[in-house]
């Protein structure tokens, strides 16, 4: 089962009730993969949402399908869409914009084509849609709708085809819309014409409704009587599962041709006429989708054959000069001029025309031709230009000795294809130039230099072609001016400065002058994400050597975008627009006062273009640029040949390779031929590993793993008055991405016409700032007499007496008035400083009058609290905790510390028990040992002796009765009374006369019995010594709800405890345990330190505080007498206070997060929160010698026995004056006495001497 974070529980209850119904609850859901092998879509991947609701159908709960509960259970399904689990998946998806297309499809053009199928009495052709968002995308189960999982492919060459015969017939749907409204679409809609902004700008009915007309109107196009009937497979498309694979950003690009409204295609809507061929045809079932076998595109004279449109053996798109709509007599006739010039270059020694490519590399007496595309700007009698660049650079390459290795062409002639393009070329021209100019030559790679910057339609031309191109599989070395505005892909090496190589030239600008924080301004020029992306990647690489802080990132397209600036303390902005926006920009700018001699704009390439301001550029601007002149575009052809030569150099040398053909055999008739080069990424390996030799003192043209230059240079321009009193950019330095300190700037001509660059920071402002001294956020001290100044660590002076006594009073007098004035250090105050230094501000510091934070009495604020609602400060900084009261009165910042409600206690030494020395062991041992044991060896002992024929029997009718031992009255017997001294005396190994037994067998037990008193002993010996080492006692509380603090009279004794009134525990306390409250009212005391110091003294059992606060004064005591118990309660944060709609508030908010993210706070922290102690909960032992108390119960012990000893003597003396006359009258005891032999004990007379 999939983690059900994908999709929260709340959107399911949302999804169920929209498919179901508002009465509908949830019981349970689930996601599991759609399908057994796990695949991926097209842009996500699969799920299936299976969920149990509960529903208030009578029908079924009659039917027994209820839960018991009086409502019937329901069990549905549904499809689930997710962003791919693999990162690069997922920033492929983020690359295109597929998601937030796809939502917005969903979200806002699919309603209306279901309302229009409802009023027309079509029936539903689409699977019904319940959520939709970038993160999920639930629609019906599309198994019960018949959608079929397709298996091991993504896009081959039929598909490909059928894309692009798509979007032709898409193309030619544009011009009849366009007809059909009577205005062009440029006109009617012109932002969803931009790239990247249909879905940006174009979010309103007028939009929504025009990509449904179109859409409709491509169904007419295709000959469909009905529009609707083609969306269907539309949808089907989109919702196709397919297998991941390397080309997965082509099946996008494909994907993207079929299915997507936005970006680049809305720009060749308005190009000229496409003619499909005719217009009828094909019918509601055929005509529904391209035939996707043996379909091709042909280039040529129109035909009129309908059957090459739709039919089903053959499909076939055939693009010509006139366009001829369906059921119209109208013939459109677009003049169309030459956009595409081509000519053929043959090098070293081949023949003009290209061979044969089916030689094999193996045939070394054959000289073998690679061809290569280069497609260049039109420009009059270019040709001459172009062709003398490349023969220039070839011939160099043969007589290189920089690589004497380069044996390119001792085996290989190089055929280069010259294609002219227009700034805007058509699609028809650019698949002019992929098809007749390129795949008929089966070129190996193309060069593409282009040095248009215009980042509009231009772009798009570019786009279109490179991604034309890499659906090919076709490597693509480009040089293209406006390549911010260009996606990246996979088959593309970029020789200009990327946007990096810009982002990183404008923050090493700003790393110069030591401006820490900015703004970055983007217009919706292509690009704007990639720009914005690339910033903060930089900001974050720098971090370690310059902080940076990105304030803001505004995405303009009204004035009112620029509102954000005006209350931001950034004083530089980054702006990436076109020329044309920016100068919009910039007036905005000036009207909002957001431009002069206190702020610099930095620009990047497309604003500063081909060096000629705009009027609303204003004075002191400084922009980075690069060199697209035609000189400049004509040098770079020489690079790019010799990253093709040498990338072609290190395949043929490669013996993998042997065999393999660099020819492509790919072609646009073919109907059987390859729909993408095989080989081609592996040549694209080559060439992106290439390193090619650079001018002296640059390092050699390298790429990264993306495609991108690893080094570049950019020129920094400066916009000054020129000799005419024009503004003029102006070469002040340069930037080299190679050297560490790559920037050198000459003198610039400052914003204001000022010769010294501006702070970069808002200009310095006071605050006032009221606070509560709590260690460790804030201590107080009293300033040196003498001098007045604070010479505790980083102490800062503030003001503790109230405003009114020191109306008439000298500042510098007061200053050394520990009344007045004391000096705060702290957490706090360490932050404040930090704030302080790199926002620009100053600061008074004013302690609050009534000395109370802030909670409600008698309905009015007091304190800190009551200051900041009337407007008396303009911040409070110290240990404010946050609530939700405080909350709607004031604003406070995130929390910069976390807090909660605890308890500290006070360790007591404890007492030894009197009965300590019987803790080692429990009552059933003492029972075991005294009752069993005992008693056990005595009768044993005593048994086997008298059985014994060698022991004291007293049987005188045994053989052995008569055996007398030598000086031993018989009288004289082994009595039970004896054994019992016996085994006492072994056990407490006693040094005392005792009568040992004679037969072995009780000697052998009275062995035993001696060594289980070893033992014994032994093991209460090393018991007792830990039950008698002192022990430390506390109140081990669970929190501050537990029983014996939230009712305190219920325990006996009852515990004493407070805390500081008037304060967020007091309040809490208050309010949630009102007999707690009540009854420690007589306990609480007016400061933390007087609570501490009870506890200590042991007037308070427990006091309840901030755990922060109470943690710290905890590991501040010198003798760890004190200790934090049980969990904290009502957990909550410290923040900075300000008063309602305070222009503070963001700036100080974006500073904290700063800290928290780079580790200041914890560094704060860990300085001012660590203590010389650190309690815990264990028992402490101790090794210090034992006092009398401590061994209290050992003398307890000595003194009961004496007492017994006592009353065995009382005992003695009355046995021998009543009761043993008695038995010395008959000395012939009967048999009874003689087991017990008490007279023997008692009367020595009668013992035998010897």
């Amino acid at each position: 089962m999939h983690n059900l974070k994908m999709i929260e529980f709340e959107d399911v209850e949302r999804v169920v009730e929209r498919a179901v119904g508002p009465k509908a609850r949830l019981l349970a859901h689930r996601v599991e993969p759609f399908t057994k092998s796990r695949q991926f879509g097209i842009m996500g991947e699969h799920y299936e949402l299976a969920v149990e609701v509960n529903v208030g159908d009578e029908e079924e709960e009659e039917e027994g399908q209820g839960d018991g509960s009086g409502r019937p259970v329901r069990s549905l399904k549904f499809f689930l869409k997710t962003p791919p689990e693999s990162a690069a998946l997922r920033d492929t998806l983020v690359d295109d914009w597929v998601s937030h297309e796809e939502v917005h499809f969903f979200a806002q053009i699919h309603p209306l084509l279901v309302q229009e199928c409802r009023e027309r009495g079509i029936e539903r052709w689409s699977p019904a849609c319940y959520l939709a968002r970038p993160e999920a995308l639930v629609l019906e189960d599309l198994r019960s709708q018949g959608y079929a999982v397709r298996r091991n492919r993504i896009f081959g060459g039929d598909e490909l085809k059928a894309v692009l015969a798509s979007l032709a017939r898409f193309h030619a749907s544009s011009l009849l819309l366009q007809r059909r409204l009577g205005r062009p679409l440029n006109e009617l809609f012109p932002a969803a014409f931009r790239e990247k902004t249909f879905t940006e700008l174009g979010k309103g009915g007028r939009s929504n409704r025009l990509g449904f007309e179109t859409m409709r109107c491509l169904a007419e196009r295709l000959g469909l009587t009905d529009g609707a009937r083609m969306l269907p497979r539309i949808l089907a498309r989109l919702c196709e599962l397919v297998e991941p694979r390397a080309g997965l950003r082509r099946a996008l690009g494909a994907a993207e041709a079929m299915v997507r409204l936005q970006g680049p295609l809305w720009l060749w809507l308005l190009l000229p006429a496409v003619s499909l061929g005719g217009g009828g045809g094909g019918g509601g079932g055929g005509g529904g989708g391209v035939q996707r076998v043996g379909s091709s595109i042909k280039i040529g004279k129109s035909e009129r054959s309908s059957s090459t449109l739709t039919g089903r053996g053959s499909s076939s798109i055939k693009i010509g000069e006139a366009a001829k709509f369906l059921n119209s007599t109208r013939v459109l006739r677009p003049a169309l001029s030459t956009s595409m010039t081509s000519t053929s270059i043959p090098l070293a020694y081949a023949s003009p025309q290209p061979e044969s490519a089916s030689s094999e590399y193996g045939n070394s007496n054959v000289t073998k031709m690679l061809k290569v595309g280069l497609a260049v700007p039109y420009k009059s009698f270019g040709y001459r230009e172009y062709t003398r660049a490349v023969s220039r650079v070839v011939t160099a390459l043969q007589k290189s000795t920089k690589r004497p290795n380069l044996g390119l062409f001792q085996h290989y002639d190089i055929f280069v294809k010259v294609a002219m393009q227009e700034l805007t070329p058509s699609p028809m021209n650019i698949l002019n130039s992929l098809c007749k100019e390129f795949l008929s030559l089966n070129v190996s790679a193309i060069l593409y230099l282009m040095n248009y910057e215009q980042y509009g339609r231009s772009t798009a031309s570019a786009q279109y072609f490179l991604q034309l191109a890499g659906y090919l599989g076709i490597p693509v070395i480009a040089w293209n001016a406006d390549n911010s505005g260009l996606e990246r892909s996979s088959l593309h090496l970029q020789l200009a400065p990327s946007i990096e190589h810009q982002t990183a030239a404008m923050l090493s600008i700003l790393e110069r002058y030591k401006w820490h924080q900015f703004s970055v301004v983007t217009s919706q020029i292509a690009g704007h994400d990639d720009f914005v992306q690339a910033v903060r990647e930089r900001v974050s690489e720098t971090q370690e050597r310059f902080k940076f802080t990105l304030l803001n990132a505004v995405l303009w397209t009204k004035t009112k975008d620029l509102m954000e600036l005006i209350n931001s303390e950034s004083r530089v902005m980054l702006l990436y627009s076109t020329r044309e926006e920016a100068n919009s920009i910039l007036r905005d700018a000036h009207e909002l006062k957001i431009t002069g001699e206190n702020y610099v704009w930095v620009v990047t390439q497309s604003v500063v273009e081909n060096l000629q301001p705009r009027h609303h550029f204003p004075v002191g601007m400084i922009g980075v640029h690069f060199d697209t002149s035609s000189s400049s575009l004509v040098n770079e052809i020489a690079t790019a040949i010799k990253v093709y030569a040498y990338g072609v150099e290190d395949f043929v040398n490669d013996p993998s390779n042997y065999g393999i053909s660099l020819n492509t055999q790919l072609s646009c008739d073919d109907l059987e031929g390859e729909s993408r080069w095989s080989t081609g990424e592996h040549f694209f390996k080559y060439l992106k590993n290439v390193s090619v030799e650079a001018e002296y003192g640059k390092p050699h043209v390298q790429f990264t793993q993306d495609g991108l230059l690893k080094s570049a240079e950019l020129k920094i321009m400066n916009l000054r008055p020129g000799a005419s009193m024009q503004l003029v950019w102006e070469e002040i330095g340069t930037w080299k991405s190679w050297e560490k300190d790559g920037l050198d700037i000459k003198d610039i001509v400052w914003p204001g016409n000022m010769h010294t660059p501006p702070q970069g920071v808002p200009e310095k402002f006071h605050v006032k700032i009221t606070f509560l001294e709590e260690p460790p956020y804030i201590n107080l001290a009293p300033p040196d007499p003498v001098s007045g100044k604070c010479l505790m660590e980083r102490g800062v002076h503030c003001r503790v007496a109230k405003e009114s006594d020191l109306q008439e009073a000298d500042l510098q007098t007061a200053q050394r008035n520990g009344s007045s004035y004391q000096c705060c250090s702290g957490f706090c105050i360490d932050l404040l400083q930090k704030f302080s230094e790199e926002m620009g501000f100053t600061y008074e510091l004013v302690r609050v009058e009534d000395g109370k934070w802030g909670t409600l009495e008698n309905g009015k604020w007091n304190g800190l609290i009551a200051d900041l609602v009337n407007r008396k400060t303009d911040m409070v900084m110290t240990s404010l905790k946050i609530n939700s009261e405080r909350e709607a009165v004031v604003d406070f910042t995130v929390p910069f510390m976390e807090t909660g409600t605890a308890i500290v206690v006070a360790k007591r030494t404890g007492i030894i028990s009197p009965t300590a020395f019987l803790e080692p062991f429990d009552t059933a041992s003492w029972m075991l040992v005294g009752f069993v044991a005992i008693h056990s060896a005595t009768f044993m002992i005593f048994l086997f002796e008298w059985l014994s024929p060698s022991g004291f029997g007293i049987n005188d009718s045994s053989g052995y009765s008569n055996r007398k031992p030598a000086g031993r009255s018989l009288r004289h017997r082994f009595s039970l009374c004896r054994v019992y001294w016996l085994v006492w005396a072994v056990l407490f190994q006693a040094a005392v006369h005792v009568d040992s037994p004679r037969g072995f067998t009780a000697r052998f037990m009275t062995n035993v019995w001696a060594m289980f008193a070893v033992v014994f002993l032994a093991i209460y010996t090393a018991n007792l010594a830990a039950f008698m080492i002192t022990r430390e006692e506390f109140f081990d509380f669970s929190g501050v709800d537990d029983h014996r603090l939230a009712r305190p009279t219920s325990h006996k004794p009852m515990i004493k405890f407070g805390t500081v009134p008037w304060t967020h525990t007091d309040s809490t306390l208050g309010k949630y345990f009102r007999e707690m409250y009540a009854y420690m009212k007589n306990y609480n005391k007016n400061s933390v330190a007087e609570g501490i110091e009870a506890v200590i003294n042991g007037d308070l059992d427990a006091f309840i505080y901030d755990g922060t606060v109470l943690d710290y004064l905890v590991s501040q005591d010198e003798d760890c007498r004190l200790l934090t118990v049980g969990s904290w309660y009502a957990m909550t944060g410290y923040g900075l206070a300000f008063p309602r709609n305070s222009r503070f508030l963001k700036m100080f908010n974006q500073r904290l997060l700063d800290y928290r993210d780079n580790g200041d706070l914890e560094r704060l922290r860990r300085y001012w929160m660590t203590g010389t102690c650190r309690p815990d909960k264990e028992v402490q032992k101790s090794s210090d010698p034992l006092a009398l108390e401590q061994f209290l119960s050992a003398f307890l012990m000595l003194m009961v026995g004496i007492l017994i000893a006592a009353i065995l003597l009382l005992l003695e003396h009355i046995y021998f004056k009543y009761i043993r006359q008695h038995l010395a009258k008959d000395s012939r005891a009967s048999k009874c006495c003689a087991l017990l032999s008490v007279r023997e004990m008692l009367n020595p007379e009668m013992d035998v001497k010897t």
